[in-house]
């Protein structure tokens, strides 16, 4: 009977240890994920905050070139303010 047990006890202790080492891989699988989604939120984030600077930086120069076309006279001023402040809108 001592055969029978250690022989039970030994195939317990390959499930427990194989069953262990499944959770160890599904558990680092899962940390790359994170890893991965982690990455791509940054990468995005700077992306967009990078778009949102340069449609500042439009509306800024627009905005600065409708007040300066405002005061020429003409279809230049009046073509150079349409211009500007579609862009500012």
């Amino acid at each position: 009977m001592s055969v029978e047990h250690d022989a039970r006890r030994a195939l317990m202790g390959t499930s427990v240890s194989t069953e262990a080492a499944a959770i160890a891989r599904e558990a680092h699988m899962r940390v790359e994920a994170f890893e991965a989604a982690r990455i791509a939120y940054v990468t995005q984030a700077r992306t967009l905050r990078e778009r949102r600077d340069s449609y500042i930086k439009m509306v800024v120069v627009s905005a600065l070139a409708a007040v300066i076309l405002s005061r020429l006279r003409g279809t230049v001023g009046a073509l150079g303010f349409s211009i500007s402040t579609g862009l500012v809108i």
